[in-house]
């Protein structure tokens, strides 16, 4: 889970909880690769992704902590933990972007998000605001706010984009079920929601302003929805399972009687005077030595299950970065894939390597020779800066926090049907 706080060390925490990393202002997107063992997060204040070791006893694909500086507004952030791939959002840009975890240094522009859908009159009024990458379906999703509220899918390149969901509720904190293949999402009138992975078959789960409201992130694991909020982690199950007595009506509506099982909570919500969530979450929780949460995971292999999921890339011989796709076209494999090049070079041999510009090509492509050079020192100044690390030990954190007991029980919440 992230957090911020003053603190730099595990002192006073229980010892289920650990600090695993601190330095980060204000934490927003989180996600990892168990294999690969790395984690990813974004910092909103310093507009960096950050990128460093899960356990550093075993080896990563990571080495060490580092910064990148690709984009000057990167929000959420999602991993291709099958082809090493991280794919970001950046709100400065409207753009999705892509880069290799094994080449962090070169990064691409797949998608610039008008926001209209089609709609030019409304282009300012849409706005991205999350990431998901499907793995077992090669499929990257984000969803855009405003006055057409949508998921929207598009291959890993970023081809072939579709609505697959929209509504007149604002859509927030969309997360995967690779256990039963489908999306969970909460929309603006506190519904947890969730659909098929084609869009289809919608099904609204739990309706409580007292359980959703200020809720940041949601992660799934077997039948349980974790949720965070500024103030606690908890859990419910995911099919709204042991509703209870069904004894009144609220909004033409019957709902039964849950409540969530409380895992973590902060000083700030120990200290707080509000306790109306008290009646909706039970059970003793380990008490986290900060005053916020931004951010929940849960680290489980079975959330990235390989034997389900097909490495399209597996064949491939591209130079720098692969994208899998999920169409073919007989048994042509580069259908299964596409090789992208750094801006400053062009794919050669049968699309799969990347070369440099050759300067006697760069007075059609460029304009002139000189310009071709300004394109490479601009290339070697943003990797000069881009490698700079930067950790602020002293402020944020990151913790992870070890399992806990299974189960949820009655009480009043309201599933909706």
């Amino acid at each position: 889970m992230l957090n911020n706080d003053n603190t730099d060390d595990n002192e006073g925490q229980p010892p289920d909880i650990t600090m695993v990393y601190s330095g980060t202002l204000v934490p927003q997107s989180l996600d990892y690769s168990l294999a690969g063992n790395y984690l990813v997060w974004t910092d909103m204040a310093l507009r960096v992704i950050i990128m460093a070791p899960m356990d550093i006893r075993r080896p990563s694909l990571v080495p060490e902590r580092t910064v990148l500086r690709h984009s000057r507004h990167p929000s959420s952030l999602s991993v291709d933990w099958l082809n090493n791939l991280l794919y970001w959002l950046d709100l400065d840009s409207r753009t999705v972007n892509v880069l290799n975890i094994i080449k962090p240094f070169d990064y691409y522009r797949l998608v610039t998000l008008d926001g209209s859908g089609g709609d030019q009159h409304h282009h300012q009024q849409q706005e991205p605001q999350e990431l998901v990458v499907n793995v077992l379906t090669s499929r990257l999703l984000w969803t855009q706010l405003g006055y057409r509220p949508q998921i929207i899918q598009s291959l890993q390149d970023g081809t072939d984009q579709s609505v697959i969901y929209e509504n007149d509720r604002q859509i927030f904190s969309l997360t995967i079920d690779v256990f039963i293949r489908r999306y969970y999402f909460l929309d603006i009138d506190f519904t947890l929601t969730s659909i098929s992975f084609d869009g289809s078959d919608e099904k609204q789960i739990y309706r409580s302003q007292h359980l959703f409201n200020g809720v940041n992130s949601l992660s799934i694991l077997d039948d349980d929805v974790y949720v965070s909020t500024s103030s606690r982690i908890y859990r419910l199950n995911k099919f709204a399972a042991n509703n209870g007595d069904h004894n009144h009506h609220h909004n033409n509506n019957r709902f039964g009687r849950y409540r969530g099982q409380a895992l973590v909570t902060t000083t700030a919500s120990a200290s707080s005077h509000n306790n109306n969530n008290n009646t909706y979450i039970f059970g003793n929780s380990s008490r986290c030595q900060r005053k916020q949460l931004y951010n929940v995971k849960v680290v489980d292999q079975r959330c990235q299950p390989k034997h389900l999921a097909r490495n399209l890339c597996l064949r491939s011989h591209c130079s720098h970065i692969c994208l899998p796709l999920s169409s073919m076209v007989g048994n042509d494999d580069h259908q299964l894939y596409r090789c992208l090049c750094p801006a400053n070079m062009i794919l050669v041999n049968n699309n799969s390597q990347c070369m440099d510009v050759p300067v006697a090509e760069s007075v059609g492509v460029f304009g002139r020779e000189r310009d071709l050079q300004k394109l490479v020192d601009l290339r070697l100044l943003l990797l000069l800066n881009a490698s700079t690390l930067d950790y602020h030990m002293d402020i944020k954190d990151l913790f992870q926090v070890k399992p806990g007991l299974h189960g949820v029980v009655n009480a009043d919440i309201q599933p909706v049907k």
